[in-house]
């Protein structure tokens, strides 16, 4: 920035702005993932995630414009929008007309000298990540979580779709990466896999036709990895008395499990924040072994009162629903597969509830 009024009105230098074009939307908690560095000549490319955000940034840095081709793998994003910087004195990191997807791919014309960021989110209303506010000093306070904040002491009562409903993945929106409705319960949706060091991977993702969440992945000896529904809101389901969920696929060689997260048990380092601050937490209400694999799609439906450590309080403060397989090694004599190396893991979640 050029702060010095002797010198005309404060202005930003076209490098200020370009900055922007990483931290503005590649923020904390984003991952890099695997890009073509350098895809065209004098075009470099790199992008950025996290369980619901997508941010692909491209710099053209020749002297001419260049229509650059993208392909997005295991993509399920309607819509890009971009944001440039560029000569143009109209360019100052400014948002452009959404871009469509086909397949997961599409083509865009990079302004010549320029540095453009592709995001999935609105985000001239949402920061990813962390916000501050305003301190009393004219400094800030401590972070806060932008619109999720997990507040149990006015806990929302689950009523998407009908009473009880979490989601069916009908209310999925590919632009937000969210489900649900904000005037109620809502939230995103992860992939997680461990423990560190250990070979296992898992991803989770919405197949917005099929109306699923899909996890896929490999669990490898000894691991486990799973998928989830984070909340954006505390929620309370101590009116029902059961949770129900309609499941399907193979993972041969492992186990399901069912957790519910709750806030007690959910870190504070984690966002949204939780209210675990001790050295051990993720101790979640969690029954085992909760559904066998099936090509057939099965509704599971299990009592409450069957998870382990559920108690009135824990009902109070669920912050959110995760499946996970274990390794267990059980399948690998009736198979004839050896699965030592690990269990592949391909399963479809759909139709989460809580009923009376």
């Amino acid at each position: 920035m050029q702060p010095d009024a002797t010198l005309g009105a404060p202005y930003m230098f076209k490098r200020g702005y370009a900055f922007g074009n990483w931290s503005k939307f590649v923020r904390p908690g984003f991952q890099r993932l695997d890009a073509s560095d350098n895809p065209n000549n004098g075009v470099y490319t790199e992008a950025y995630r996290d369980s619901t955000h997508l941010a692909i940034i491209a710099i053209n840095s020749t002297a001419s414009t260049v229509n650059q081709k993208f392909m997005i793998s295991g993509n399920t994003i309607d819509t890009l929008t971009p944001w440039v910087t560029s000569p143009d004195p109209n360019d100052n990191l400014v948002a452009k007309g959404a871009v469509s997807l086909t397949s997961g791919e599409f083509t865009y014309a990079l302004p010549a000298q320029s540095v453009v960021t592709f995001v999935n989110w609105d985000a001239t209303t949402e920061t990813p990540g962390l916000t501050t506010g305003p301190g009393t000093d004219g400094g800030v306070d401590l972070p806060k979580i932008a619109t999720c904040e997990l507040d149990c002491s006015a806990a929302v009562v689950p009523g998407n779709v009908s009473s009880g409903g979490v989601t069916d993945f009908s209310d999925w929106n590919n632009t937000t990466g969210k489900w649900g409705s904000t005037q109620g319960l809502y939230g995103a949706i992860y992939g997680y896999a461990g423990p560190s060091g250990n070979a296992s991977t898992m991803s989770g993702s919405v197949d917005a036709t099929n109306k699923v969440l899909q996890a896929v992945g490999s669990v490898a000896s000894n691991g486990y990895g799973g998928v989830g529904l984070s909340y954006c809101a505390c929620s309370t389901v101590a009116s029902f008395s059961q949770v129900q969920f309609t499941v399907s696929g193979s993972w041969p060689g492992c186990d399901l499990q069912m957790q519910i997260k709750t806030f007690d048990q959910t870190p504070t380092g984690q966002s949204p924040m939780g209210g675990c601050d001790a050295s051990s937490c993720y101790n979640y209400p969690v029954v085992l072994q909760v559904a066998a694999p099936s090509s057939t799609p099965m509704t599971i439906t299990t009592p409450l009162s069957s998870f382990s450590n559920w108690t009135p309080a824990t009902a109070a403060e669920v912050v959110g629903l995760q499946w996970q397989w274990t390794y267990s090694g059980t399948d690998i004599a009736d198979s004839g597969v050896d699965f030592s190396a690990g269990c592949p893991i391909n399963a479809s979640i759909t139709d989460i509830k809580f009923l009376p």
